[in-house]
């Protein structure tokens, strides 16, 4: 693996801000590194500033192509699955991460493991990514070009942990079903289970998580990281033993890195009984976390609120709840036919509109501090005008 040199490093630190396009346009290489790779870099680090700043804070660092950073975890999530494992209580001494790719996991997971083993079939992602964790991880790695298949075919070491993220991408095509990802993760749980007494496995976020409960009957939790609301990772940790109501647990990481957390038993969430009422002073939303994990009924017991319908997974309470997961909206009045040009953001929620035909509708100007929420109870509709509260 090529080192990125002295004067590489200085050009990619004084052009940080310029335009890759336009290095790419001047086509300058410097010291044989070409103009299209040096851009690659400055680009990456932009990117990935927020998402990956250990790598970004060491100007050493080489980051791969992008399509290789897409499916890659950022640190806060890597570090989220690490809590994860040390929480369980399980031993922490060897770890193999079937699926090494960018190293983000393996890096985070090597401050728990005293040996973590990382397995990856791009020789050229692999030197990559060895070159990146021999200059971040304070020990040693172990690392194996070959697939996962072919590792588990060729070694016969046991561990602790096997972690593993199977590939979504099939010719350049995103892919959702467990059986047609790289490693086929269905076909090898008999013998993944063999190696280790716990497997932790990242999914899609669009994976179904009842299909995958279908499936596997040895799930002992679902964890579900969202980041500033938007849903990033679905992980599933599976045992040797079956485990018939998994532990639910959902994380949310606001902008400040406080991290929320709901968790509950699936078993709880069929079991509840919700209140139902019609829409009281206030009106709260949950967090992208909780609606992936379908905490809908379980929700109302908690919290001490009551759901708007059946189907429509909004709450309400006559005095502010200042704890629930999620955003909170204060109800200033309906939204009158004659209104217009009304500055307010939009949320529909089973109702017949969508967000833009209901602000084509009502001239409504997005942004602002109001919200529009729009949704239906059991036999009515509704367009509310609100305040945010948090």
């Amino acid at each position: 693996m090529q080192k990125l040199t002295e004067r590489v490093i200085e050009f990619i630190r004084d052009h940080a801000k310029d335009d890759p396009n336009q290095i790419r346009l001047k086509g300058k290489s410097v010291d044989d590194f070409s103009a299209g790779f040096i851009a690659d870099q400055i680009e990456a680090r932009r990117k990935q500033a927020d998402r990956l700043p250990t790598f970004c804070a060491d100007e050493r660092i080489i980051f791969p192509p992008s399509k290789n950073l897409e499916q890659s975890s950022s640190e806060i999530t890597a570090a989220l699955k690490s809590d994860y494992v040390k929480s369980t209580g399980a031993t922490c001494n060897q770890l193999i991460d079937l699926t090494l790719g960018t190293g983000v996991d393996a890096f985070i997971f090597s401050r728990i493991f005293d040996k973590v083993y990382g397995v990856e079939p791009d020789a050229d992602l692999l030197n990559i990514t060895r070159h990146n964790l021999e200059l971040l991880s304070e020990q040693q790695l172990h690392f194996f070009n070959m697939t996962a298949e072919e590792y588990l075919d060729t070694h016969t070491l046991s561990v602790d942990w096997i972690y593993i993220d199977p590939s979504r991408r099939n010719l350049d095509k995103r892919i959702y079903d467990l059986e047609d990802s790289a490693p086929n993760v269905v076909g090898l749980m008999n013998e993944l289970l063999s190696r280790s007494p716990e497997i932790l496995i990242k999914t899609s976020p669009m994976l179904d998580i009842s299909s995958v409960l279908q499936r596997w009957n040895n799930v002992i939790s679902v964890i579900i990281i969202a980041v500033q609301n938007e849903c990033r990772e679905v992980l599933y940790h599976l045992s040797r033993k079956e485990h018939p109501s998994p532990r639910i647990i959902c994380l949310n990481v606001a902008a400040s890195g406080a991290v929320r957390r709901f968790e509950f038993f699936r078993k709880e969430e069929e079991t509840s009984l919700p209140k139902y009422e019609k829409p009281q002073a206030y009106l709260y939303e949950p967090n992208a976390a909780i609606l992936k994990a379908g905490a809908f009924r379980i929700l109302s017991q908690a919290y001490l609120v009551s759901k708007i319908a059946v189907s429509t997974h909004l709450y309400t309470s006559a005095e502010l709840i200042e704890n629930f997961p999620g955003r909170a909206f204060k109800i200033i009045g309906k939204l009158e036919k004659g209104d217009r040009n009304v500055q307010a953001n939009i949320i529909s929620r089973n109702f017949p509109m969508s967000a833009d035909e209901i602000r084509k509708k009502y001239s409504i100007r997005d942004g602002g501090d109001k919200f529009v929420i729009a949704f239906s109870t059991q036999n009515e509709k509704h367009i509310l005008l609100t305040s945010r509260m948090y």
